[in-house]
């Protein structure tokens, strides 16, 4: 298995769409009208949503990279650490040419775990994937776990 461990802010200066909350504030007629917080949750249930849809196939496809901050921050068990959403793409696109050009991608399996921290206001993304080289490497005899 290949652990791997993701967390990022989720607070209102760290996703986009969820900066911009305070930008529409005066679109509203009345204070009753515009809640911040019911705004805030429906944001986080996008990205909530968003994080469920890419995870399955992220060993192969790009994640939405919009529901990201530039500042994002990544840990794996390891302690190696991705700072960026530059580094975070690239980091995805070494993995999705290593898993195509060594790994059989149908063979393989991805299972995630998500947190929603409330309190910290954060999402963390765990993930263990098993994947099993291509016939030509081994295949099933030699899975990487």
């Amino acid at each position: 298995t290949v652990p791997s461990s993701i967390s990022a802010s989720i607070s209102q200066t760290a996703f986009p769409r969820l900066r911009n909350l305070k930008e529409h504030e005066g679109d509203f007629e009345s204070k009753r009208e515009y809640d911040p917080n019911s705004e805030y949750e429906i944001m986080i249930g996008r990205v909530l949503d968003s994080l469920k849809t890419d995870y399955p196939n992220i060993l192969v496809e790009d994640p939405d990279y919009s529901i990201y901050s530039d500042s994002i921050f990544a840990k794996d068990p390891s302690g190696f650490t991705l700072n960026g959403l530059n580094n975070y793409k690239q980091a995805f696109a070494l993995v999705h040419t290593v898993v195509n050009v060594f790994y059989s991608p149908e063979e393989s399996l991805l299972t995630f775990k998500m947190i929603h921290d409330q309190c910290h206001k954060n999402i963390r993304v765990s993930w263990n994937a098993e994947v099993v080289p291509k016939p030509i490497f081994g295949g099933t005899k030699k899975p990487l776990h």
